[in-house]
């Protein structure tokens, strides 16, 4: 059964700010962005860590889900903007969850900005209303945050003394002046990969 919630209800849906608009089209011109695709390896440890961060990310979003229903059948409204489900995932970690302290919040909290894009999606009417991810259907995919020297030397650092290797580290040969700036992390087809975004000089054609 779906649950219907009118857009109305709904407040603080942020885009980007004007002043991150404007910067980006100043440099929208000299800059651009592209996606590559690794794929990962590491011993045993590394997937049994990559699978327990696909998991506390689908109990985030659950979780998420459930207190913005629950804010709305007790108020009539519901706040899902990014900064305040960030809010929450501080306050939940502390009282609710505080086995998610064992991971780091490069890898957890930024899987809220999916539920943040995912409602921005419904109310432009193009996507249905978010639904809760069930454990063993839901596909194992997360979102994270690339900080500063996370990926080095053709590896990416989970957390401290555990890094997944990249494989084929120099297919970005052809592109200058990178910088990551978001990652996905996925399993498909038994194997794990990541999707990372780099803001790179335009490439003259």
């Amino acid at each position: 059964m779906e649950t219907t919630f009118h857009p109305a209800a709904y407040h603080n849906i942020r885009t980007i700010d004007a002043m991150s608009a404007k910067a980006l089209n100043a440099n929208s011109q000299k800059r651009s962005y592209v996606n590559i695709r690794y794929r990962l390896r590491g011993k045993r440890k590394v997937y049994r860590y990559l699978n327990q961060l696909a998991g506390a990310n689908r109990y985030l979003w659950n979780a998420a889900l459930s207190q913005c229903e629950k804010d709305y059948e007790e108020t009539g409204k519901a706040d899902m903007s990014y900064l305040s489900l960030c809010k929450w995932y501080k306050n939940h970690k502390h009282s609710e969850a505080p086995w998610l302290k064992e991971y780091p919040k490069a890898l957890t909290r930024q899987g809220l900005k999916d539920m943040f894009d995912a409602y921005k999606q419904f109310f432009k009417g193009v996507r249905r209303f978010p639904n809760f991810k069930k454990e063993g259907r839901a596909k194992k995919t997360f979102s994270v945050e690339i900080s500063p020297g996370m990926i080095k030397n053709g590896y990416i650092r989970l957390k401290r003394r555990l890094h997944a290797k990249i494989l084929n580290p120099d297919r970005l040969g052809r592109y200058s002046n990178l910088v990551p700036k978001a990652g996905r992390i996925f399993e498909e087809g038994g194997n794990w990969y990541i999707t990372v975004t780099y803001e790179v000089d335009a490439v003259e054609h």
